[in-house]
């Protein structure tokens, strides 16, 4: 749908005014600034930006114009290392289902609380050393259990491709 020729200058009185007004006062111009600008109500100037927020934006436009800055498809869509770190959280979680509750207390305590072993072994009313041996044993579990799930998933990945 076209909209009428009035509409479409009157919206291209109001961009061109904020770009002039934008460079003169080295910031966004008001609502009422461009009003004033242009010779039209507040109302007036407010729909019409409404008009000119509902057009399409090129991804190769270069926001404020041409120049050193990148173009939108170069801002927008950047990874996002949250994802990552979600996804490897939900896994871990997986993984420690397959141990003890106390072994998964201990980690909790030593990689989330940040607790020293010593202090860890205080609680349990046992030695450091024992606190140790109990990480390095679950570590190990956890690599055992994440070595087998990454062989189930290449197993699957396989069947998958050999089924095509």
């Amino acid at each position: 749908m076209r909209p009428p020729r009035g509409l479409q200058e009157r919206t291209l009185r109001v961009e061109r005014a904020a770009t002039r007004l934008a460079a003169q006062l080295d910031r966004t111009p008001t609502v009422r600034e461009l009003a004033a600008a242009i010779d039209a109500s507040d109302e007036e100037v407010l729909a019409l930006q409404a008009r000119i927020g509902r057009d399409a934006l090129s991804l190769q436009t270069t926001p404020g114009g041409a120049g050193e800055r990148p173009a939108l498809q170069d801002i927008l869509g950047a990874p996002d290392g949250g994802y990552t770190h979600a996804e490897m959280r939900v896994f871990l979680t997986e993984l420690m289902t397959g141990l003890p509750q106390r072994t998964r207390e201990i980690l909790r305590l030593r990689f989330e609380e940040d607790l020293t072993q010593r202090e860890i072994g205080e609680r349990f009313g046992v030695s450091q050393m024992q606190i140790s041996r109990v990480i390095r044993q679950a570590i190990s579990r956890l690599r055992e259990i994440a070595d087998q799930h990454e062989q189930m998933l290449e197993q699957r990945t396989d069947t998958a491709h050999a089924q095509r």
